[in-house]
């Protein structure tokens, strides 16, 4: 079914977000019906970076759309936001990513703008002809039609007449969608609103699934880089912040479960961070002149300093960046390896 296909790719994006090792800076736990993971990206706003638009974004999206949502166009995509609960367990992950139960064991909902109705109309009609109709608070949802192998609990819509919403009946016939942890709604408000990308997890209020999953990086990792593994004990969460158009290009904010983490953290990421500075220092007189003097910007600002419990990384945008890596791109010369 096509809304099997839709809410899959959905999901598994939303999902790997939660496994990440990520975000809250106070101890407070979720409930089970608190989302912990959060998501915008600004199509738009991305594609008013030259840089952005020739590398070609909309078409790569185009591609990796499922079958019977090849035909939507991308480039009337202006937002894609939403967030979702965690999983009890990897094992509860692997069911909700698999579809293999009869009601997703997650919560979340997935918000997609487009610039015009008739597109956000569009993708509500390609699940109508095998979906079902159904009905709850006043208002019409599309759903998998009934013993159907899809979970039951998924609902689609048109939240307003250029929004195309799908997810699950516990969100989605919510009246809004105020389903965020307090941690993860404080932790939000520290990203710029301006930024083309944001996302942010609230790992308290995942512990259990977090914790499971250190296990198993314990078990696998190599010896070194057993450290950076023992980093994520202290972390109690992350907030990603990027935007092309914007001074600071890229913000990184971790969260310390006390102050004694965050320093444990700072130290690690500054460790981290020096041995990048070193490798690229090795590659430097291959750059051209101007490319040397962006990089330097960007490795000058290389370092973790913390404010409270919080450890933050801010990149600042290079002076000429997107001709500098557009030469490099188009060039193929010196540094265009680097």
């Amino acid at each position: 079914m096509k809304l099997k296909c839709l809410s899959s790719l959905l999901l598994c994006g939303a999902m790997s977000l939660s496994i990440l090792p990520i975000e809250a800076w106070s101890q407070t736990s979720a409930s089970d019906n608190d989302a912990i993971v959060r998501f915008d990206f600004n199509l738009k706003r991305m594609r008013e970076n030259a840089l952005v638009a020739n590398a070609g974004a909309d078409q790569m999206l185009q591609q990796v759309l499922p079958p019977g949502q090849a035909d939507i166009d991308i480039k009337k995509i202006d937002r894609v936001y939403g967030g979702m609960t965690a999983p009890a367990s990897m094992q509860e992950a692997q069911s909700a990513m698999s579809n293999s139960s009869d009601n997703l064991p997650v919560n979340f909902f997935v918000r997609i703008v487009f610039s015009d109705k008739d597109a956000a109309t569009a993708m509500l009609d390609s699940l109508k002809t095998n979906g079902r109709v159904v009905e709850a608070n006043g208002k019409t949802y599309i759903a998998p039609p009934a013993n159907d192998r899809d979970p039951q609990n998924m609902r689609a819509h048109l939240a307003d007449d250029k929004t195309f919403e799908i997810g699950t009946t516990d969100y989605i016939t919510r009246s809004d969608r105020n389903v965020f942890t307090k941690s993860l709604v404080a932790n939000w408000e520290k990203l710029s609103k301006n930024d083309a990308i944001r996302i942010s997890v609230d790992v308290t209020g995942m512990q259990g699934l977090f914790d499971e999953g250190m296990d198993m990086a314990r078990q696998q990792v190599p010896p070194q880089m057993t450290g950076v593994v023992e980093m994520g004990s202290s972390l109690a969460g992350l907030s990603v912040g990027m935007d092309m158009n914007s001074d600071t290009m890229l913000t990184l904010i971790a969260y310390g479960k006390d102050s004694e983490g965050a320093e444990n953290i700072k130290d690690g990421l500054n460790g981290m961070l020096a041995l990048a500075k070193m490798q690229a220092q090795q590659s430097m007189d291959m750059l051209e002149e101007d490319q040397q003097a962006a990089a330097k910007q960007v490795m000058k600002a290389l370092k973790a300093q913390t404010e409270g419990n919080a450890v933050m990384i801010k990149i600042p945008k290079p002076d000429g960046f997107e001709e500098i890596i557009d030469g490099m791109l188009k060039g193929g010369g010196p540094g265009s390896g680097f």
